[in-house]
């Protein structure tokens, strides 16, 4: 139920992204086949909420026919940091 649920939100217009950017890019590619691995952040409104999250991206493509084409993609999501967490760092190094 709450993959329909995801899916209406897209259909009904309610998320907007505004802002994806690409960072570490590294690449590996042949004569039939690339990969792809990096970072990206995504910036947008979500039913009038920002957000903005980080994910770690990898694609993989096949040349089939002169044509590249993606038979791969994976992204998961960088978590942020706890506030709790960094403090407490900053007060152990102090």
């Amino acid at each position: 139920m709450k993959r329909i649920l995801e899916i209406g939100v897209y259909k009904s217009g309610d998320v907007r992204l505004e802002v994806v950017d690409l960072a570490d890019l590294k690449e590996t590619v042949n004569e039939s086949t690339a990969v792809f691995v990096g970072h990206t952040t995504v910036t947008g409104r979500i039913r009038g909420q920002d957000v903005s999250d980080s994910y770690q991206i990898s694609r993989a493509y096949l040349k089939q026919h002169a044509q590249w084409r993606m038979v791969a993609s994976q992204s998961a999501r960088v978590p942020k940091p706890e506030v709790t967490v960094a403090s407490h760092l900053r007060r152990a190094a102090a």
